[in-house]
């Protein structure tokens, strides 16, 4: 039994009517149920005691779909239909049942109360039942029995069960302090059975120190405070964590990404560039092409440099990086480009040379391929033919 569902809509009925609503209970009676000038007497007592006497309801019995007991027309008019299975017309607490229902559609409808979606909705007209004073006809008649060759079938109407509406029943009593002369008065002996049960197994929900605020503050203290206090130093470990990790770990990855790319640009493309430049004398080129070989030479130590920092981060990263991975990693396949911060995509798992539309720069990216960090170190000298 989901108490909390029920609980939550009490509370929802309590917050928007409890004010203007003075609890009085609609007690069940025996009527001639196929008699259709008996219904609409009834329909009308219904109404009225829900403050809906301004209103004229047209009930009518007609086939409905299967496990449907009623329907009814919701709009502005004044004019209210109902329709009842044909099915129970010989049943007055069932249509006792199904007119409760019905007829508490209207009275959300009118105070403009509704739940999403429509099975909440349907259930917190079952509550609303009960929370208007007509619980003991939903009790009565959401189940029905009948034999047949010493077999007997039961059926149950409503979109909540018989257990359901009683422990509404009994949390609502208890919240106005009804007797238990007057919660039991009027219930079937099938009924009264069910209450029994729910009043013995959810003692805890019916206990008058509810009442009580601070009694409910310790009650909460002594529910929570022991997890509270447990995820509490567990969040706190966890946000420490995370400052390391960005701070020692994504903020150097950034930061050394970002020199990377810049020693390429700056260093190698103008190494290349005035490779190919030919220009001057004899002279001019053997000391430039030697000029530009230690250059070269100082580049070589620098991206060492840089290789051995790649692969320590990427021991400290990999371990957060595989771990976190799952079936859908297609942020991946989404990069920029790192000289001039292009967005680029590339729809597919591989490592791979790219030249950005944008600024012309190439470098390598890697959208999802497992490879170590000298591998990948490999690629980028085979790349740069360093």
């Amino acid at each position: 039994m989901d108490t909390k569902n029920l609980i939550e809509k009490i509370f929802l009925l309590e917050s928007k009517v409890g004010n203007k609503y003075k609890h009085v209970n609609f007690e069940p009676f025996k009527f001639e149920s196929s008699n259709a000038v008996k219904v609409q007497e009834v329909c009308r007592l219904i109404s009225n005691h829900l403050g809906l006497g301004t209103l004229t309801f047209i009930v009518s019995y007609a086939a409905q779909k299967d496990r449907v007991g009623g329907h009814i027309q919701l709009d502005n008019s004044n004019e209210v239909f109902i329709e009842i299975s044909d099915g129970y017309k010989n049943n007055s607490d069932v249509v006792l049942s199904i007119l409760a229902h019905e007829i508490c559609h209207k009275y959300l409808h009118v105070n403009n109360i509704k739940c999403t979606p429509l099975l909440q909705n349907e259930i917190l007209t079952d509550i609303a039942t009960v929370y208007t004073g007509l619980g003991k006809l939903s009790l009565n008649g959401c189940e029905t029995r009948t034999y047949i060759s010493n077999t007997s079938k039961t059926e149950t109407l409503g979109y909540i069960s018989r257990e359901e509406f009683a422990f509404a029943y009994k949390l609502i009593c208890t919240m106005r302090n009804i007797s238990k002369q007057e919660m039991f008065k009027g219930l079937s002996s099938s009924a009264t059975i069910v209450l029994n049960e729910i009043e013995n197994k959810f003692q805890s929900s019916f206990e008058t120190s509810l009442f009580n605020n601070s009694n409910t503050i310790s009650r909460v203290d002594l529910i929570t405070n022991e997890v509270l206090r447990d995820t509490q130093k567990g969040f706190a470990l966890l946000n420490k964590n995370y400052k390391i990790i960005k701070e020692k770990i994504v903020h150097n990855s950034e930061k050394e990404y970002k020199e990377y790319h810049k020693l390429v640009k700056n260093e190698y493309y103008d190494i290349l560039a005035k490779t190919k430049k030919i220009e001057g004398s004899n002279q001019y080129n053997f000391i430039k092409n030697l000029f530009l070989l230690e250059k070269a030479n100082e580049l070589s130590k620098n991206l060492v440099l840089k290789k051995n920092k790649l692969t320590e981060l990427n021991k400290q990263i990999s371990v957060i990086a595989n771990y976190s991975l799952n079936e859908n990693n297609d942020f991946l396949y989404y990069f920029e480009c790192p000289e001039c911060s292009n967005k680029i995509k590339l729809l597919k798992k591989v490592i791979a040379n790219v030249t950005c539309s944008n600024c012309n720069y190439k470098f390598i990216i890697n959208t999802g391929v497992e490879e170590s960090s000298d591998g990948l170190m490999d690629k980028i000298s085979s790349f740069f033919k360093l």
